[in-house]
């Protein structure tokens, strides 16, 4: 052996225990340095290029992969360690291709079509994504990744019963599987079961204490919690920040363009569901009638969303630029916003799923806003300001949000209706059929034990009504009998409640026409379906809860000119939806009205919305350009 081997051997040593020892800027020089005395050496190429990943130095990592592919062109695990740094930056094609060669050089191992399967569950494809992921659990069943992914899979497809047996199966091939847990509490949330899915994200933490996502859905799923306080959330989402955001550096000052002859701001917005979702549905009203407000604005797009559509290509169409973000890592999606010159950054999220609270709490930019995507405060510092209006947040509350109110004259958001809705029924449901039909079509997760005793009694005391629900897992026998078991307790017979699975948003609109009166949910009340209702012509009967996420129906209902089915308490919600249930005459007047008057009113006018918020937003810079730099 020469001086040089033992060098050689002595660098990459090092470089290992560098590596061990967290070190590893360090672990790169050594390996650098390997390299440099053996310029043609595979494995240094291969170990520096599994370094870099670690380091989120990609580009450089696939040159490496590339080179040690070219001593060794027949090697499969290069191909597929090629494919994964390809994946990760968002190289789909290329990817993929290396995958399959890497299945034809080694057909009988299952992660080629492991990968393959994450491929097709990253572009929503999920019968192909099953398809493989079957495939590498046929060669090897157990491919303990192979279950938790197919399970996912099997969640988007609507198969619970399923998604639930393979999560389960991840989690016996290997208990501390912590994504398999967090999944788990996903499939258990769809199921409406906020309890144990609260108990499968803790265990998911209990595992890795600092995975965002899981925090996250830990922060969402109080949002569901019947006893919740809105002092508590403010508690629990402080911790959160305080805990595992608040510490990250920040990029910009505040301040940095203070004269409007710099011209127009430039907002960026930031979402993972800029689609047939209510976030990209209430997006559409405002950037579609930008042109009617006075101070202009620049809108840029940063889009994290997947399984695009028609909505996602009206938001395109109506923005100024349009970033696909998905395969930027926080770090990276920060500064390239940063970079763009973004003033004003909105965050579309909040703790929901797909959400990059943590690219805010690096503060990309000078002003930060949280609207539409969550129910209250995010809790973070950086967050400057929360979107809402006098009813989302009344004077006397705003101690319980790390941000700034900025609230909105009229309401909060503006709903923007198909382009061609169904017929709102006329005369109402109850004039050709001689009963009141009760309607809910909400997520099963915000039907609860109360909700489902309340909606007991109103069905009661109206003789002969039924009661229609619809929501995505609806039918699911785990829903139908955990909503059914109280109101059957309470004398209510089963046969008078439909059960019905959420299909395409047309037809869930077409639902509205079996409907005389909507039931809100509480604490957690609907808002996009709110909207929707009132447009069918329906009338909403809700009470505002005691925090953000209650108040959704009760703001449009202001802002639509209905203020007369918003209840006090859960007790006065009962009595207007049988005094309005014994009242046929009264619904049949509202499904006359509703969509006319809703067309008329704050709640579905985009020109006016548009106006009072470029208002805002211009307000809010100036006081933040007085204020100075940022802290």
């Amino acid at each position: 052996m020469t001086l040089t081997d033992i060098e050689r051997q002595r660098l990459i040593q090092q470089a290992a225990d560098h590596q061990n020892q967290g070190a590893l800027p360090l672990a790169e020089q050594c390996y650098r340095q390997a390299l440099a005395l053996a310029p043609q050496e595979a494995q240094i190429m291969v170990d520096l290029a599994a370094l870099l990943r670690r380091m989120e130095q990609n580009k450089e990592a696939v040159l490496l992969y590339q080179q040690a592919l070219g001593h060794y062109p027949y090697h499969w695990g290069l191909h597929l360690e090629l494919g994964n740094t390809l994946l990760d930056m968002g190289h789909q094609e290329q990817a993929s291709q290396h995958y399959q060669q890497a299945r034809t050089l080694q057909p009988q191992n299952p992660l080629p079509h492991h990968n393959l399967g994450l491929i097709y569950l990253k572009n929503s494809l999920w019968e192909e994504a099953a398809d493989h992921l079957k495939q590498a659990l046929k060669l090897d069943p157990n491919h303990q990744i192979s279950w938790r992914e197919l399970g996912v899979v099997s969640l988007e497809l609507g198969r619970m019963d399923e998604a639930i047996g393979q999560f389960g199966q991840a989690l016996i091939l290997d208990p501390h599987d912590f994504m398999a847990h967090n999944n788990l509490g996903n499939a258990l949330k769809d199921q409406g079961n906020a309890e144990q899915a609260l108990n499968a994200y803790r265990q998911s933490l209990a595992l890795v204490p600092d995975h965002p996502v899981s925090q996250s859905n830990v922060l969402l799923c109080h949002q569901y919690d019947p006893k919740i306080t809105a002092a508590k959330l403010f508690e629990i989402h402080h911790t959160w920040a305080t805990q595992w955001a608040d510490h990250l550096p920040h990029l910009v000052r505040r301040g940095v363009r203070c004269s409007p002859a710099d011209g127009p701001l430039r907002v960026g917005i930031l979402s993972a569901d800029l689609r047939q979702h209510p976030v990209g549905t209430l997006l559409l009203g405002w950037l579609e009638h930008r042109a009617s407000a006075c101070r202009p604005l620049e809108i840029h797009i940063f889009s994290d969303t997947k399984g695009e559509d028609a909505v996602t290509a009206r938001l395109r169409q109506a923005s100024d630029g349009w970033t696909q973000t998905r395969h930027l890592t926080d770090p990276e999606l920060a500064e390239a916003i940063e970079q763009r010159g973004i003033d004003i950054l909105f965050d579309m999220a909040g703790h929901t799923a797909g959400n990059r609270l943590r690219v805010f709490a690096r503060r990309p930019a000078p002003m930060q806003i949280s609207w539409a995507g969550y129910v209250g405060t995010t809790g973070l510092k950086a967050m400057d300001f929360l979107l809402a209006d006098r009813h989302y947040v009344p004077e006397g509350e705003s101690a319980l949000y790390t941000e700034t109110i900025l609230r909105m004259p009229h309401c909060y958001a503006v709903y923007r209706p198909p382009v061609e809705p169904p017929q709102a029924a006329h005369p109402a449901p109850c004039i050709q059929k001689g009963f009141v039909t009760f309607g809910a079509l909400q997520n099963p997760i915000k039907i609860n034990h109360e909700v489902a005793c309340r909606w007991a009694e109103i069905l009661a005391a109206v003789p002969g009504s039924r009661l229609v629900l619809q929501y995505h897992f609806m039918t699911h026998p785990e829903n139908r009998k955990r909503i059914l078991k109280p109101m059957t307790a309470l004398g209510v017979d089963a046969e008078r409640i439909d059960f019905h699975d959420r299909t395409d948003p047309q037809s869930l609109l077409t639902r509205y026409q079996q409907i005389d009166i909507a039931l809100d949910t509480f604490p957690y009340s609907g808002g996009l379906t709110t909207c929707e209702a009132l447009w069918m012509g329906v009338p909403v009967v809700t009470f505002p809860g005691r925090s953000f996420a209650g108040r959704h129906a009760a703001s449009y209902l202001h802002g639509a000119g209905l203020t007369e089915t918003i209840a006090r308490n859960a007790t006065h919600y009962v009595e207007k939806a049988i005094a309005l249930g014994h009242d046929p005459r009264r619904i049949a007047e509202l499904h006359a009205k509703l969509r006319q008057q809703t067309a008329a009113s704050p709640m579905a006018d985009p020109s006016t919305f548009t106006k009072a918020l470029h208002q805002q937003l211009y307000q809010a810079w100036e006081g933040l350009t007085q204020e100075g730099v940022a802290g």
